[in-house]
């Protein structure tokens, strides 16, 4: 059935991601009870609200995800706020009220698992900031790429992540203007500043003010401006930097960060978006391209961009998106630099 041109009573919906859905529409949205099927074999059978999981439900995972199978329960506006299924749940509220007195131990507790430089080497020191803590895939992707550095460019004792995310909020601290600036000041602190390099991963929603998401469920943080980012890198004193800034129209970060000792990465030009940023996603586009699949067939960060620019093309064509357009600010002597801590690791 149709009302004013759109859907609307019971009826079903293939859409061009490969997801089906019957059940349920009102004014041409998922609205009322309903069955979603995605394309990776995910379902969820319950309520619907303007298109959004609501009410009761259930959604089983064809895959495990962070070790669960399933979740069931109340859902408000796509987000599980009171589950049924035995397991303690924590709601986004009683979790603030933890988050706000908890991130000073939270920060100390993460500084001090951060090692004083060998004076004999290049160290590198890993820094990952997950931005949006109301879409999983970026705490996901950032546990990740810790994980990733640990084994492949020996991080531990030199790593430090920073996430929102209900998942973590009671062991990691937040990421917030805060806690950026004085992680990385620490970090600078136990770094050789002339010798050693910062790698810095960032992955969220970006905007077209040169913006980067920072978000928790009720709670108000401003976001993260690449101005505000380059004063604090330039403040520490550290001089060479790779910064991987995984967002829409993350390419507004290069000019501000630009220099020749920083390789500067982005997934997207400053005036396109990039991809895959869904709750349900392991990874982002470009995050999954560059370290889940680059970085496992070379060391070097340049090459890796090239591959990652390859593997995300090739899969942006395949959903006929328009190009994210992953951009790149490569200078000879941070090149030059990256290849001689190769050689040395």
């Amino acid at each position: 059935m149709f009302s004013f041109g759109s859907l609307d009573g019971e009826g079903e919906h293939f859409s061009k991601e490969g997801n089906y859905y019957k059940g349920q529409f009102n004014f041409g949205q998922y609205q009322g009870k309903g069955r979603l099927k995605y394309k990776n074999g995910d379902v969820y059978e319950g309520g619907f609200n303007y298109g959004r999981y609501s009410g009761q439900g259930k959604i089983v995972y064809a895959e495990p995800k962070d070790g669960i199978s399933s979740r069931s329960g109340t859902w408000n506006f796509g987000e599980l706020v009171e589950s049924d299924d035995g397991k303690p749940f924590n709601s986004a509220s009683s979790l603030n009220e933890i988050a706000l007195y908890n991130q000073s131990e939270l920060i100390e507790e993460t500084h001090s698992k951060i090692d004083t430089n060998d004076p004999n080497k290049i160290d590198l020191y890993f820094l990952g900031i997950s931005g949006d803590g109301t879409q999983a895939v970026f705490r996901r992707e950032i546990q990740f790429v810790e994980s990733l550095f640990k084994e492949k460019f020996n991080t531990t004792g030199k790593s430090a992540v920073l996430i929102n995310s209900r998942d973590t909020v009671k062991e990691v601290p937040l990421a917030t203007n805060t806690s950026i600036q004085k992680t990385i000041g620490y970090l600078a602190n136990k770094m050789d500043l002339e010798q050693d390099i910062l790698f810095v991963y960032m992955t969220s929603h970006g905007s077209k003010k040169a913006t980067f998401k920072l978000e928790q469920s009720g709670l108000s943080l401003p976001e993260l401006s690449a101005k505000s980012l380059a004063e604090t890198l330039k403040t520490t004193g550290i001089k060479r930097k790779v910064v991987v800034v995984s967002a829409c129209y993350s390419g507004l970060f290069i000019p501000e960060l630009q220099d020749d000792h920083s390789l500067i990465i982005t997934a997207s030009a400053e005036d396109k978006t990039s991809f895959g940023c869904s709750d349900e996603a392991e990874f982002t586009y470009f995050g999954d391209a560059f370290f889940n699949q680059a970085l496992n067939e070379t060391n070097d960060f340049v090459e890796a961009y090239e591959l990652a620019v390859s593997y995300v093309k090739t899969k942006e064509q395949a959903k006929d998106y328009k190009s994210s357009d992953p951009q790149i600010h490569a200078p000879k002597a941070i090149v030059d630099y990256l290849g001689q801590w190769r050689d040395e690791n």
